[in-house]
């Protein structure tokens, strides 16, 4: 029983750790296109080729690699056409921009609240904004 615990507590902690990689590859891949239906830049999760100098292809073409298809519009990297001749990886690298960030670094952050021209003057003068401190910039 407690070797079953166990096995349990590891696919847990495994599953947990695949989730945690598959999060940092998420996102929008700029400048990159997919192969398969050359819309770009892939969003999502990005697969590279193992086998290929130059292949990329966005999640919804992997979907349909994994049923043995693999669709390609792109015929300038001179890739084989076969489904067979390829093992494709979730890749990621300096062109992934997170989702729900800017710049790809960190939670974007909320600008500072700028007071209107009929507001009290935050100096604490008691004049309006416009009157005080708006021509000190």
């Amino acid at each position: 029983m407690a070797r079953l615990t166990e096995a349990r507590a590891a696919k847990a902690a495994e599953e947990e750790k695949m989730k945690d990689m598959k999060a940092k590859k998420f996102g929008t891949h700029t400048g990159i296109t997919c192969d398969g239906c050359m819309e770009g830049p892939i969003m999502g999760f990005r697969y590279r080729c193992l086998d290929c100098k130059n292949h990329d292809i966005c999640e919804g073409c992997h979907e349909t690699f994994k049923t043995g298809v693999l669709k390609h519009e792109n015929r300038a990297n001179n890739v084989p056409l076969k489904a067979e001749a390829h093992r494709f990886e979730m890749f990621s690298d300096k062109t992934l921009k997170k989702m729900g960030t800017e710049g790809g670094g960190g939670p974007t952050a909320k600008s500072a609240k700028k007071t209107k021209p009929n507001e009290p003057c935050p100096c604490g003068s008691g004049k309006k904004y416009k009157k005080c401190c708006s021509g000190k910039d």
